[in-house]
């Protein structure tokens, strides 16, 4: 089986990387403004109030979570018995009296970015979310899970699920990182999972890793496509958040629009 590894880098800033197809619309303004965070505590500011506060929060918890994990690797171990060896395997390597717990901010862009006018920086348009502390689960030198701490009310879970984030560190430079969510965050709308992050030179790089298995095929009478083989896949890519939203699929008008709609079904069902 052919196996295909690349890598994709794209962290030049330059004049166009603010050219992210999106025009201001009064009407969308409008709309968005009840969700408008007044007080924005952005990625790489660690004198903010909220900043200072999130990480004392975090410290002050980490025995109560470090209590539950036993329990909770317990019920995950169970929960998780159809995702194969691998993940069992990595969750009985958590000791909870011994794992490091790395509290992992969380930012989320806001409502506000409507108001992007082409000229201000984009972390100034994500905030931190404060109402769950998410910590990294270290074994050694192994990232084996992550924990999460809700606050109101009070809740505990895991998340088993760190393969990308596993891999993703292995090729982070040595920085202050975060978790960063370029889908808006409103109420409780649906959004695609986080990426690792960190601040270059005043600007966000976000990074990711997938692999996967595709089938090779040639065409094939009368029949069409015909399956020949199977190559593994794995691509992992470093990039400014600005070169992200100008990718298709992703620009800040298809994210503005993916936010409109969740709140406009949010409402309908309530």
């Amino acid at each position: 089986m052919d196996t295909f590894i690349t890598k994709k880098v794209d962290t030049t800033y330059n004049a166009g990387c603010h050219n992210l197809n999106y025009t201001w619309q009064d009407s969308m303004v409008a709309f968005f403004e009840p969700y408008f965070v007044a007080d924005i505590c952005a990625p790489g500011d660690y004198k903010h109030p909220a900043y200072k506060k999130f990480m004392a929060d975090a410290a002050i918890m980490t025995d109560s979570v470090r209590e539950r994990l036993p329990a909770l690797v317990a019920r995950a171990l169970i929960s998780t018995a159809d995702y194969g060896e691998e993940v069992g395997n990595r969750l009985r390597k958590i000791d909870a009296k011994t794992c490091r717990l790395v509290p992992m901010p969380y930012y989320s862009l806001t409502a506000n970015v409507v108001l992007y006018a082409g000229e201000e920086p984009l972390q100034s348009l994500f905030n931190l979310e404060t109402s769950v502390i998410r910590y990294f689960i270290y074994q050694g030198d192994g990232l084996v899970g992550l924990i999460f701490y809700k606050k109101n009310p009070e809740d505990y879970s895991l998340g088993t699920t760190v393969d990308e984030y596993e891999k993703v560190l292995k090729n982070l430079p040595h920085v202050t990182k975060f978790l960063i969510q370029p889908d808006i965050k409103i109420k409780e709308n649906q959004v695609g999972a986080p990426f690792l992050g960190y601040i270059s030179n005043g600007h966000i790089i976000i990074n990711s890793w997938w692999f996967g298995l595709f089938d090779v095929k040639r065409t094939g009478r009368p029949n069409g496509l015909i399956k020949i083989s199977e190559r593994y896949e794995e691509e992992y890519y470093t990039k400014l958040i600005e070169v992200y939203y100008s990718t298709k699929g992703t620009t800040l008008r298809d994210k503005i629009a993916a936010a409109y709609k969740s709140v406009l079904k949010q409402s309908a069902s309530n």
